[in-house]
């Protein structure tokens, strides 16, 4: 039965003493493994494209870091999905990985992909998108999310880190965009 705890495989000994009654023992040690049954990890996700608001035709980039933040466990499969407002268009990002996590290079369309994250890797995306917002169009909210979920037989021990949001306001009114009036 497993412990609440991940914890690495352990190696362990049994030194074997003198034989009696005529038995020979050639090897006088032998090695055995327990092999972590505890598939327990943390992934946690960042979101950001560094600024506030937006204006109509700007090109913002979102910076989307997924992390398996366990010394331990590797994780077969870790889902990311990213949900874009119809507001932002022209989206295409690129991808890049460390600690032996890897991804396709670039792609577009929001990022929607389930990529194996060994033990302190991590993949960053680099999510670059138009925003499509016509002369006239209203002050709006322009939100964006990213979800990471671990996918069995592996359990997240804190799922409350694996969705990461980013807020901006669309400034429509030009004058106002350098935050001086």
């Amino acid at each position: 039965m497993g412990d609440a705890v991940p914890e690495a495989d352990e190696t362990y000994f049994v030194n074997l003493g003198s034989a009696t009654a005529g038995v020979t023992v050639s090897q006088a040690q032998g090695t055995g493994l327990i092999v972590n049954d505890d598939l327990f990890a943390d992934v946690s996700v960042s979101n950001s494209d560094g600024v506030n608001w937006v204006a109509p035709l700007d090109t913002t980039t979102y910076e989307i870091v997924v992390t398996n933040t366990s010394t331990i466990i590797d994780i077969p499969a870790v889902a990311i999905v990213q949900t874009l407002p119809a507001l932002l268009i022209n989206v295409s990002w690129t991808c890049s990985g460390t600690g032996g996590a890897t991804c396709p290079a670039s792609g577009t369309g929001a990022v929607n992909q389930t990529r194996a994250m060994p033990k302190n890797s991590s993949l960053t995306y680099l999510v670059t998108a138009t925003v499509n917002a016509p002369a006239g169009t209203p002050p709006a909210s322009i939100n964006t999310s990213v979800t990471a979920t671990v996918q069995p037989p592996v359990s997240d021990t804190n799922p409350g880190n694996n969705t990461a949001a980013d807020n901006n306001t669309l400034i429509t009114d030009i004058i106002f965009r350098d935050g001086f009036q």
